[in-house]
């Protein structure tokens, strides 16, 4: 077991991503299924981290490719992520895992899974990140074109959850949000009143 995890290590590190992948896959069942599960997942994270941070933005036929292939790895983290949480609902970090399962699945510009995601951590009735994650949901929403919902979503930072941190990014996009749907002067409203606030910093 001390051979296989140190091997799966060193070929993280050396970015050997198929290697590590290919041997954390066979771990089970020498090492038990979900610390199995584990090791795919953050492979597949540390893969797609590795991909994005090589991303080179020089010929325009280049990037498209390279950016094709950022999102396919983070969908496939998603997926990790997605079949390690389905092994561990009664685990105590099952909502960390679905809220970074979620987050991978929009990185990975698979929004709906996304949005199926995000709704299942917020339904776990996590001890703290509900604002946050009704802003990711408004997000994923907006990608999909479903304005009106993601609007909902953002007012429920703003009227639920007003001092919570996420309260002035709800606040910017369901701005946004009213734009797309051509109220411009309801967003104007809304993006003047974030200016004149006293809780903003002139950073901010």
């Amino acid at each position: 077991r001390e051979s296989i995890l140190a091997a799966w290590q060193e070929w993280l590190d050396a970015e050997h991503f198929e290697e590590a992948h290919a041997l954390a896959q066979e771990m089970s069942p020498l090492i038990d299924r979900v610390t199995a599960l584990r090791h795919i997942a953050r492979g597949a994270e540390r893969w797609a981290e590795s991909v994005e941070s090589s991303l080179q933005l020089n010929e325009m036929a280049n990037r498209e490719r390279q950016l094709a292939e950022v999102r396919e790895r983070w969908t496939a983290s998603g997926d990790a992520y997605a079949t390690l949480a389905q092994a561990i609902p009664t685990e105590r970090d099952y909502p960390d895992v679905i809220w970074t399962c979620a987050q991978h699945y929009g990185r990975g510009y698979a929004f709906e899974r996304a949005l199926d995601w995000v709704n299942k951590f917020i339904r776990s009735e996590p001890v703290e990140g509900i604002p946050r994650a009704w802003v990711f949901q408004g997000r994923m929403l907006m990608n999909l074109d479903r304005l009106p919902a993601a609007y909902e979503s953002f007012q429920k930072v703003v009227t639920r959850a007003a001092t919570d941190p996420s309260v002035f990014e709800a606040r910017f996009l369901s701005g946004r949000c009213q734009l797309e749907m051509d109220r411009v002067d309801d967003a104007e409203q809304i993006w003047r009143s974030i200016l004149n606030s006293e809780d903003l910093t002139p950073s901010a």
